[in-house]
Formats: C-alpha cells, sequence, structure tokens
C-alpha cells in the first residue's frame, strides 16, 4: 500500500549544474569627455547622469560554451543647457562553460545567473 501512496518512492534527483567562468573580458571602450574637447564656457554645470544597461547571450561553437555581453552606456549632459559633458560605453563579456540546465532555461539561466559573476 505504501508503494501505492508514493510514500516510498525515491525522490528524483535533480539535475546537477556545473558552471566555470572561462574568461573576462572588454570587448569595446569608448570614452568621449566633451568637456575637454570644448572646454566649459564658465556657466553653471547641473550635471544629469543617464545609465542605461542591456545583455545579450549566445551559445559558442564550442559545447557547453556561451558568452554574455553586458552592455553599459552611461552619459552625463548639463541640465542647464542640455549640452553632453560625457559619453561613456562598455561593452563587457564573458565565456562560461556549462551544463545541467535544460535548454529551455538556458537563455534565462545566462541573462540571471552570468551577469553576477
Amino acid at each position: 500500500m505504501a508503494e501505492e501512496n508514493g510514500a516510498d518512492a525515491q525522490p528524483q534527483a535533480q539535475p546537477q549544474i556545473k558552471m566555470q567562468v572561462l574568461a573576462q573580458f572588454i570587448r569595446d571602450m569608448s570614452f568621449e569627455n566633451a568637456v575637454a574637447q570644448k572646454g566649459l564656457n564658465g556657466g553653471e554645470v547641473q550635471p544629469d547622469i543617464q545609465v542605461a544597461v542591456s545583455l545579450d547571450a549566445r551559445k559558442r561553437p564550442q559545447d557547453h560554451q556561451y558568452e554574455v555581453i553586458q552592455k553599459f552606456r552611461v552619459t552625463s549632459k548639463n541640465r542647464a543647457n542640455n549640452e553632453t559633458l560625457f559619453l561613456l560605453e562598455v561593452d563587457y563579456g564573458g565565456v562560461f562553460h556549462i551544463e545541467g540546465v535544460p535548454d529551455e532555461q538556458m537563455h534565462p539561466f545566462l541573462l540571471i545567473e552570468c551577469p553576477r559573476l
């Protein structure tokens, strides 16, 4: 009777997830300092900084390897006249070896877990 109710049934083991960071790198970086190029005109500077972040992930040709790119864009403008003070863009990437994650869950896993490293 216990077997019919599932009391003696063995729980199914969860798949073991293995993740290893193979590389981290800056793919692209750009910094434009408009203040240095134009100079300040002596007026009041009230910096307004905007930050935008985006993520992209893709499978690499090698088995179990994936690449995640974090893109950061930081813009500072002067509130007084809306002129750009500086612009910073950075594409920061990582290559990961991942096993044990089901295919249908891989993309969310890459976008949630990998950027935390």
